[in-house]
């Protein structure tokens, strides 16, 4: 909801698609605050903004990059001030506004009203209060960056995978993600490497190195011959984060592979992961697919099953194949034997790889077949532990 009053109440965007339209439509402002956490579209942005408002051969006269960190305000306010040099505009760029007292930005947001009509400043900051925000509103327009959420961050991998010439299917998206988490620097550079091990080659017209503007990437026409990336190929450029392997362990229970999910669960172990975070998110596991079945037996299609539980398609899919793996009541039992698990591990009644080691093969084998009392099934169901973040 705050984030929404920000927006209505503020000249505040959340996309820089709408600040390069009013910049065609009705010209430059003086002022630009671009901030928030995700500072690899940030910094995109302001290559285009930059050369929306300053053409290359211009620059070296015209042009000023200043640190806030290391720049008396003073300083900065007179490259601000500055006019032209033989061109139609003058820039200046504040890196690291942020790191100003509250006086000093409230210095340069007041000059900013004072500067030559020629002139353009881009205040780059990290998170700011809602008051400079407001003040920065005022004389100028402000772009907020914020992070991605983990589905959005998996749209844009396909898309940058599309601008690299590779074709990532959202499965491998949604891993890559799982390996990188949502930082789109780490992202981005990861996806390079990957496009140079498999081969894949730019969109048409455009090369896969950085440079102003490289984020318009809906302009951008498609590969002829896009390289399908598997999932094989991200582990091996990328690597296999903890998050994954937990991923794949909980996955092999699903499908009850043994072998499998003991493989993952020694890596896990042999890397010193912490063994209640690993039950937790084994009951996180089994709680969802018990949910996929529930729904499943009210008649609900995949996408109304998706839709119920907030998550992808191809992500309720896979919980429906692994609910087709178990009865009811072995799902019900299962809680029963995580819940047992996780108690004997905080208790040290045994060791935790050995804990573990015996709840994988019963989940997978039979899943504590034995019938049980329901109502305490259903407080098994409401104890059972939950991952840890």
């Amino acid at each position: 909801m705050r984030g929404t009053l920000r927006r209505e109440f503020m000249n505040i965007d959340m996309s820089v698609d709408g600040v390069i339209r009013d910049i065609r439509q009705k010209g430059l402002r003086g002022l630009y605050l671009l901030c928030g956490e995700e500072t690899f579209l940030r910094d995109r942005a302001l290559s285009q903004l930059v050369d929306e408002a300053l053409a290359p051969e211009l620059r070296e006269f015209n042009l000023a990059v200043l640190d806030a960190e290391s720049c008396p305000v003073e300083e900065i306010i007179n490259a601000m001030m500055a006019s032209p040099v033989f061109a139609p505009r003058r820039v200046s760029i504040v890196k690291s506004f942020d790191s100003l007292k509250a006086a000093g930005q409230a210095q340069v947001l007041k000059a900013a009203s004072r500067m030559p009509k020629a002139n353009v400043v881009f205040l780059l900051a990290g998170p700011v209060s809602d008051s400079t925000m407001k003040a920065a509103s005022k004389a100028g327009r402000v772009v907020e960056f914020k992070p991605l959420y983990e589905g959005e961050a998996v749209k844009w991998v396909v898309r940058r995978g599309e601008q690299l010439g590779l074709r990532i299917g959202y499965p491998v998206a949604h891993h890559i993600v799982a390996s990188c988490g949502c930082d789109l620097r780490l992202l981005a550079t990861e996806l390079d490497k990957l496009a140079t091990y498999v081969g894949g080659q730019p969109r048409e017209g455009e090369s896969a190195g950085k440079g102003p503007g490289r984020e318009g990437d809906r302009h951008l026409t498609n590969a002829r011959h896009p390289t399908n990336v598997t999932i094989d190929q991200v582990d091996l450029i990328i690597g296999k984060s903890a998050e994954v392997t937990v991923f794949d362990l909980v996955e092999a229970i699903g499908m009850r592979d043994a072998r499998k999910a003991l493989e993952e669960l020694k890596f896990l172990m042999d890397r010193k992961e912490d063994p209640v975070k690993i039950t937790g998110s084994i009951a996180w596991q089994v709680r969802t697919v018990l949910q996929s079945k529930l729904l499943r037996l009210k008649n609900l299609p995949a996408q109304g099953i998706a839709n119920e539980m907030k998550k992808p398609l191809f992500v309720v899919r896979k919980y429906l194949a692994q609910a087709q793996n178990f009865s009811l009541e072995e799902l019900e039992n299962a809680i029963h034997l995580v819940l047992r698990c996780d108690l004997d591990i905080k208790a040290g009644q045994i060791p935790a790889r050995v804990a573990l080691e015996r709840l994988i093969i019963s989940l997978c084998h039979n899943a504590g077949t034995q019938r049980r009392d329901p109502a305490k099934q259903r407080r098994d169901l409401a104890q059972a532990p939950v991952p840890v973040s």
